[in-house]
């Protein structure tokens, strides 16, 4: 069984009290592997990820992006009697042409041990605490139906309405025409959300963005906002 821990793919859908825990149980009474996908998780709200934030143990994770700073890297990693079966020691072939390629090892080595130093992911919580209250109140402030949701360095925009996204369906049914709107409006300003056709998007921020960067970034929201409200006036 592999599923994403927090449903970043869909904007920011943390999962339900209880259910990554649930899989766990259920999955070792069964025999099956749970295996996480944590491509997107990983390293954005704590160093061991959504499973250390959570307190489940998968038997196999993926990881990739955050975990080499950009460069391009990515992990398998798991339980030992698993991992051994890959070759040359197991039967199961794996091979890639820039395995173990070596400017991204060390950038990954840089990057943990940028992560590892004392009070990283304090900050970082505390950025995105501030970030995030502030975005949802200059929505609010406009009156624009939009729905905040976000977890460590990441966060999902719904737009057209504010009630919590818990699923996949009600992230797909936002606003899309209004989100689009949005997206284009910054980027007139100068500031970049990566944004999808028909799907919701996901976004982030990384250590290297400080609270000026972020008020640079909420000011230019505000003035978007503003003018979305003008439109849905006119």
């Amino acid at each position: 069984m592999i599923c994403e821990p927090v449903h970043y793919n869909a904007g920011c859908i943390p999962p339900q009290p209880g259910f990554l825990a649930y899989l766990r149980q259920r999955t070792q009474e069964e025999g099956i592997v749970l295996i996480f996908d944590e491509v997107l998780s990983g390293f954005r709200m704590a160093l061991g990820g959504a499973q250390a934030y959570y307190g489940v143990t998968p038997d196999l994770c993926t990881l990739a992006k955050a975990v080499a700073n950009g460069l391009p890297m990515a992990v398998l990693c798991g339980r030992a009697d698993l991992m051994e079966q890959l070759s040359p020691g197991g039967p199961v072939a794996h091979s890639g042409t820039y395995s173990g390629q070596l400017l991204s090892v060390l950038a990954a080595r840089a990057t943990l041990e940028t992560l590892e130093a004392p009070g990283v992911y304090e900050e970082l919580g505390r950025r995105a605490e501030r970030f995030y209250s502030e975005l949802q109140s200059i929505f609010d402030r406009a009156v624009v139906p939009a729905r905040v949701q976000g977890l460590g360095a990441r966060f999902g925009l719904y737009f057209g309405r504010r009630e919590p996204v818990v699923t996949w369906a009600e992230a797909v049914a936002c606003d899309q025409a209004l989100h689009r709107r949005f997206v284009l409006g910054c980027l007139r300003r100068g500031l970049y959300f990566h944004a999808y056709v028909g799907l919701p998007g996901h976004a982030g921020f990384s250590l290297a963005h400080d609270d000026d960067c972020l008020d640079e970034a909420l000011t230019i929201i505000e003035d978007v906002a503003r003018e979305l409200a003008r439109q849905r006036e006119a």
